[in-house]
């Protein structure tokens, strides 16, 4: 799951670097949501119930995807 999180800060660290951040950030926080509701959905036994704290705890934070309302992501 580590490298879940770490390749998603990398690609948002190459996006600002790059200046499009900003033009992608919706797309880019769909992005990250939809491939964590997939992680979940395809992790059993145990896994699941630590993925799911790293993820509530950790990662939703680290890309402030908690201030958004639900009408911002696209599923």
């Amino acid at each position: 799951m580590e490298i879940f999180y770490r390749t998603r800060q990398i690609l948002k660290i190459l996006l600002k670097e790059k200046k499009i951040y900003k033009k992608f950030k919706q797309y880019f926080i769909n992005f990250v949501v939809t491939y964590s509701i997939y992680k979940l959905e395809n992790i059993n036994g145990i896994f699941i119930l630590f993925f799911f704290q790293k993820l509530k705890n950790e990662y939703l934070n680290d890309f402030v995807i908690k201030k958004y309302n639900k009408n911002y992501f696209f599923i």
